[in-house]
């Protein structure tokens, strides 16, 4: 309960709403023109919208760095991490110390428990 509580529910809440938000925000620093193709066919032109963000001098580049990392680098990582922790738990022996008697005793019970249930099973599919 201490791990999972209300208010860190609702601050990872709040971080996976701001994220997003803030990454986002360089975006609303648009505008819109109107982009023109001429060729021997005539022409085609269409309203667009583009960012602005060289009109902010180095922002691009770091803008988009900035996104790499947040949003690829960062999360590829923390999948990694977690995926050889897993593979690192799942390969460890388990060991049977002092404090593990009562449930290695009860595991052999269970393991004799299925055993006779499937020797009476085979045993009553041999008789018909």
């Amino acid at each position: 309960m201490v791990v999972h509580s209300k208010s860190r529910t609702r601050k990872l809440i709040a971080v996976t709403w701001l994220v997003p938000l803030v990454l986002a925000s360089p975006y609303l620093y648009c505008r819109s023109f109107t982009f023109t193709i001429h060729s021997r066919y005539g022409v085609a032109s269409r309203q667009i919208c583009a960012d602005r963000f060289d009109d902010l001098g180095h922002f691009r580049r770091g803008f988009f760095l900035l996104l790499f990392v947040v949003v690829y680098l960062v999360p590829m990582i923390l999948i990694g991490v977690t995926c050889v922790r897993v593979a690192v738990t799942l390969h460890r022996p388990t060991t049977a110390g002092a404090n593990d008697a009562p449930i290695t005793k009860q595991r052999e019970e269970n393991k004799r428990r299925v055993i006779t249930h499937h020797t009476l099973q085979t045993h009553a599919y041999t008789q018909f």
